[in-house]
């Protein structure tokens, strides 16, 4: 059974659709039969009500089946993707079976040791894993700290007059800083034998930690001992300063 509706909207759109209801009818007997008309209710948006729809009386004659036989064959010439094989069996399993005494074996009982080991070695391991990357972890970031530091107070001496108070501690800060950025450590001074064993562990070849080492020695002298040093001595330590630190912190 099939439906069509046409709809107008204020004369701009035209909509056409088609449903169709479709059944399967399976007689069960033969003789005469008269199918009772189908009927669909649907609401017509024009008449603003809803409407019946029905079919005529349908005159149906079944004929008697035929043998089993020629049914059978009939179904398989028509169908020949429906039909089945016979099922059979092969006597083997997806893997195969053990029937012999030899696949039983004794199997050594776990010592209360071994299986203790067992437990708790992934938990072991994974906390040995865990402090690892949070000591590494850290080291960076302490490393990055001093990093950061050294170079905003060599951007601050720059700008700062080489006469002020603060000038030569700027110059001190920014090259301990440098210096403990190569071991990833912390802090605010170093003697000369701190430094080197610092940069000694480090990558740094021997030229660079003699230069800084003596570099920070006489930054220091000057800053503490009260020497007398022009301007242009002054902006000189700053080029030296800048000069090592950019090894350091490449």
């Amino acid at each position: 059974m099939s439906n069509r509706c046409n709809i107008r909207c204020n004369g701009c759109y035209y909509y056409e659709g088609k449903k169709q209801f479709k059944t399967a009818l399976v007689p069960v007997k033969a003789g005469d039969f008269i199918l009772p008309k189908v009927t669909l209710t649907y609401f017509d948006i024009q008449k603003k009500a809803y409407q019946t729809l029905a079919t005529d009386p349908l005159a149906l004659n079944v004929k008697p089946a035929k043998t089993a036989s020629e049914q059978t064959s009939q179904i398989k010439s028509e169908s020949p993707g429906n039909t089945k094989s016979e099922v059979i069996f092969t006597g083997r399993d997806i893997l195969p079976l053990k029937e012999d005494l030899d696949a039983l074996q004794n199997r050594t009982m776990l010592s209360l040791n071994r299986f203790l080991v067992w437990i708790f070695l992934p938990a072991i391991g994974y906390w040995v894993l865990r402090l690892t990357f949070g000591v590494l972890g850290k080291q960076d970031d302490q490393q990055r700290k001093m990093v950061r530091k050294s170079r905003n107070l060599l951007d601050t001496a720059a700008k700062t007059d080489p006469f002020e108070k603060e000038y030569l501690s700027l110059l001190y800060g920014a090259l301990v800083a440098a210096i403990r950025s190569k071991s990833g450590t912390i802090g605010e001074s170093l003697t000369w034998s701190e430094a080197e064993s610092l940069l000694g562990q480090s990558d740094c070849d021997q030229e660079t930690i003699h230069q800084a080492t003596r570099l920070l020695t006489t930054i220091e002298t000057e800053n503490y001992g009260g020497g007398q040093l022009s301007s242009q001595e002054r902006r000189e330590l700053l080029a030296m300063t800048q000069a090592i630190a950019r090894k350091l912190l490449k």
